[in-house]
């Protein structure tokens, strides 16, 4: 490491633990709180990043607070019923606020997968066009929280990020598009440098339309570099974003949408980046990647917002 970024990540840890004494007052406050509430903290639970500000990171610690929120199997969260019992701020998308605490959004939803980063920086703009959804316009509509992560100087400002590039035209007569497999991928004039400045990182994007009876299913997934990538219970992940859709075609709207993250190992990466959605189909060795969901709609929605919301997933 050079001397610069020692000195810079001094800096860090130096402004940090400043930040922390300087809020001490809040953070008593907040343990005193969870002790209301039957929870145990202690002050070594507490952190300071320049992006989140300061928070305590306990698991489940938003659930324990909310007894009546109930994840579903996939551990995706009522957007109606949060938007009913927490509070939405201008310029704050991806964050609930309580009285004395926020919930965000999951990691997952940052730049770099990482809760020291920001929701928008290079990641393009999905949780500020999720958080303008009008709930009541859906039958059922979810999303993931970061409910081991809670940040609790509410007062502190919020950090506006916007850098966003756009994909090709998409084609919104979705039920005239055939059924078929495409692997989208950068010039191969493009080095390292420009694909990780120009397209994020991406190595290649695949999708693939399939149709039984009245619904056209659409599958997205987005590959990265293998310099992208996640470990996990110290175990080295390749994450990938997915998107799952269902079209009626009969109704002419989405019934059904939801976005994760697939995991691949090391060797289930290589082993799929370069082939394609229907790779269980033609390849003897099954890949079934490990998964978290972050978000899911059901209900009739209009194609201008999948592709609105999948444009800016990916």
């Amino acid at each position: 490491m050079s001397d610069l970024n020692k000195d810079y990540f001094k800096h860090l840890e130096e402004e940090a633990t400043a930040m922390l004494k300087e809020n001490q007052n809040i953070i008593s406050a907040f343990i005193n709180f969870a002790q209301s509430k039957n929870i145990d903290l202690t002050e070594q639970e507490f952190k300071y990043t320049q992006m989140s500000g300061i928070t305590v990171n306990s698991k489940d610690l938003f659930l324990k607070l909310n007894e009546d929120i109930v994840p579903d199997k996939d551990g995706l969260l009522d957007y109606k019923y949060l938007t009913s019992k927490l509070n939405k701020h201008v310029f704050s998308d991806g964050y609930f606020f309580a009285d004395n605490y926020i919930v965000m959004a999951d990691h997952l939803f940052r730049q770099a997968y990482s809760p020291n980063n920001g929701f928008q920086l290079f990641q393009p703009r999905f949780i500020e066009k999720f958080w303008s959804i009008d709930p009541s316009d859906y039958d059922e509509i979810k999303i993931r929280l970061d409910v081991d992560n809670l940040k609790i100087d509410i007062q502190d400002s919020s950090l506006l990020e916007l850098d966003t590039w756009y994909g090709a035209i998409f084609n919104k007569d979705v039920g005239e598009i055939s059924d078929q497999v495409v692997k989208l991928r950068p010039s191969y004039d493009f080095d390292d440098f420009d694909i990780s400045s120009l397209f994020g990182g991406t190595y290649s994007v695949d999708v693939k339309w399939s149709s039984s009876q009245n619904i056209k299913t659409f599958q997205a997934e987005e590959f990265k570099t293998e310099s992208i990538n996640l470990t996990i219970d110290e175990e080295l992940y390749f994450p990938v974003r997915y998107v799952h859709a269902e079209f009626d075609i009969n109704t002419n709207t989405f019934r059904h949408f939801d976005g994760a993250f697939h995991f691949y190992t090391e060797k289930e990466y290589y082993q799929r980046r370069d082939s394609d959605l229907n790779y269980n189909k033609k390849e003897y060795s099954q890949i079934k990647s490990s998964s978290k969901k972050l978000f899911k709609i059901n209900g009739k929605i209009s194609t201008e917002i999948f592709v609105d919301l999948t444009s800016h997933f990916f």
